[in-house]
């Protein structure tokens, strides 16, 4: 994942699964979040500050709402770097092959000259 991002006095905390990356940029640029997850998977993001905690060394992370500090999001762009799923194949249904359609971005299935949802559901 490429993120577009400029912070100002903050970092921002990108969790994807179970990983979690802080990213820092004092001027607008690219940073890249690296993930693997076997499923879809939920993208959280948010603004975090760091504070030296108690024990030396330590940081303390907590969101913060401070006019003069923030992140700016310009752009995400997701690349996977492997894809991995099933394409689409030929149907078979009662050994009567089935021809297979987009229109208009949906997936359609043609058999016998009648049009079926992926679900089969008759198109009118």
């Amino acid at each position: 994942m490429k993120l577009d991002i400029r912070t100002y006095g903050l970092q921002l905390s990108v969790h994807v699964g179970n990983a979690v990356a802080h990213l820092t940029q004092n001027e607008r640029g690219e940073a890249v979040v690296q993930y693997d997850i076997p499923e879809p998977t939920l993208v959280c993001m948010h603004a975090i500050s760091i504070e030296l905690g108690g024990v030396a060394g330590r940081c303390v992370r907590q969101q913060v709402n401070d006019a003069e500090k923030k992140v700016e999001l310009y752009g995400i762009k997701i690349l996977p770097s492997q894809v991995v799923g099933a394409g689409v194949s030929n149907v078979y249904s009662d050994d009567v092959p089935c021809t297979k359609v987009f229109r208009n971005g949906q997936l359609l299935i043609l058999r016998d000259g009648k049009m079926y949802t992926p679900t089969g559901a008759e198109v009118k």
